[in-house]
């Protein structure tokens, strides 16, 4: 055999284990596609839930066997006639029980207009009660300090047309306003001032 011979033979030897490298990389590519689809499938199988209880029955329940919605129950005409009954009766609120029916309560701008005349910081005022009569109110109340302690049990104060005069001695020692003997004529020991302050000193009793 001549060497261009050999070099055929060689070539055919080299190409036919090229052919068989290429067969045996194909097989084994397609027995690992063949693996791979297998436990894809078991995958899948396995990542489906079951159906649970609760819907497998619902499923196989007739529409006659589900159960019936529930209707909320309206309120009964009974219980609104109670509501009504007892807020209805209910008490009306308490009102000063004055030993003399001239006696009122004072308004709350009446209130803070004598307690602005105060010389003592923080004191305020409590238990305020007026007379009205022949276009001058009387005017009672009970002196509170700072810390809500009683500072004075009752003092009088005399308004007309809209500026007050101190009456009894607390009022005229404890407000800066000019004194009501001065500047109306009227005494401490007046009756209206004296039943103003009997009036002041039963709400603190």
């Amino acid at each position: 055999m001549n060497s261009r011979e050999e070099n055929v033979a060689g070539r055919r030897r080299n190409n036919r284990k090229v052919l068989i490298a290429v067969g045996v990389l194909l097989a084994v590519l397609l027995l690992c596609a063949g693996i791979g689809a297998v436990f894809g499938e078991d995958r899948v199988d396995d990542a489906a839930p079951a159906p649970t209880t609760t819907a497998a029955t619902a499923a196989t329940l007739s529409p006659a066997a589900q159960p019936a919605p529930v209707a909320p129950v309206p309120p009964s005409a009974t219980s609104s006639a109670e509501i009504t009954t007892t807020t209805a009766a209910a008490p009306p609120p308490a009102t000063a029980d004055y030993s003399d029916p001239r006696c009122a309560p004072a308004s709350a701008e009446l209130v803070a207009q004598v307690a602005a005349g105060l010389t003592a910081e923080g004191n305020q005022l409590a238990n305020g009660t007026v007379i009205s009569e022949g276009g001058i109110t009387y005017f009672g109340a009970t002196t509170v300090d700072a810390v809500g302690d009683m500072d004075a049990r009752s003092d009088v104060w005399i308004v007309r047309d809209g500026a007050v005069y101190s009456s009894t001695g607390g009022a005229r020692g404890n407000s800066n306003f000019p004194r009501a003997s001065d500047a109306l004529g009227i005494s401490p020991g007046d009756p209206i001032v004296t039943a103003v302050d009997t009036c002041v000193i039963d709400l603190t009793e």
